[in-house]
């Protein structure tokens, strides 16, 4: 997204790649309804409409700000919400290789406290 002298690139090439890293971050959420949020949004931010370079440059801030907001909420949603394109198998699969994980940092820290 920068260029070698520091300013933002706002070549055709470069805004469709962060539009594609947009879509492709806002496709984690674990609901579809956040994933269509984040297709429309997008589509509506990159919407051909700016005639100066400045409007494109703060187009670009913008959604590289959107890129980070949307990793931190999917991050968060991830932990409070199953994603709806499971299915039931992949759902318990899951389920148990948390209490598998859970198991073991338990063991861990029961080892720790009797090496003290």
């Amino acid at each position: 997204m920068l260029t070698p002298h520091g300013s933002l690139d706002i070549s055709k090439k470069s805004i469709l790649s962060l539009y594609r890293l947009i879509l492709r971050e806002g496709n984690q959420f674990p609901n579809k309804i956040q994933r269509t949020f984040v297709k429309q949004k997008a589509a509506q931010m990159f919407r051909i409409k700016y005639e100066h370079d400045d409007e494109l440059r703060d187009a670009v801030r913008l959604a590289m700000t959107h890129i980070d907001n949307i990793r931190a909420q999917v991050a968060s949603h991830k932990l409070m919400y199953v994603d709806d394109r499971l299915t039931q198998e992949d759902f318990q699969r899951l389920k148990k290789e948390q209490e598998e994980k859970k198991t073991a940092q338990y063991r861990i820290d029961e080892a720790s406290k009797w090496d003290q």
